[in-house]
């Protein structure tokens, strides 16, 4: 059985042997440059939070359930949605 310990540098040392563990990053083919800045090819951009939550209470509508409602207010308490939310179950 191996003994695996990392030095001081984070190099990877077992039994007195150095591993070299090369990483690399890849772009597909023909994608460079079409990545939003930032990215390197290897994430997208986290979406803004205000959009996600209007969309949320969007399909929280849609729904149209009293557990769908509580549910947004139970995720979004602060939000002035949730307000809305609490004026549907007031009905």
């Amino acid at each position: 059985m191996l003994n695996f310990w990392r030095d001081t540098a984070g190099t990877i040392l077992t039994a007195g042997v150095l591993l070299v563990i090369p990483v690399a990053f890849l772009c597909p083919a023909g994608a460079s440059g079409s990545n939003p800045p930032g990215t390197g090819g290897i994430m997208t951009p986290a979406p803004d939070g205000e959009v996600a939550i209007r969309k949320e209470y969007e399909g929280t509508v849609r729904h149209g359930t009293r557990e769908a409602f509580e549910l947004f207010i139970r995720r979004h308490p602060e939000h002035p949605l949730a307000d809305e939310a609490r004026a549907w179950l007031a009905r």
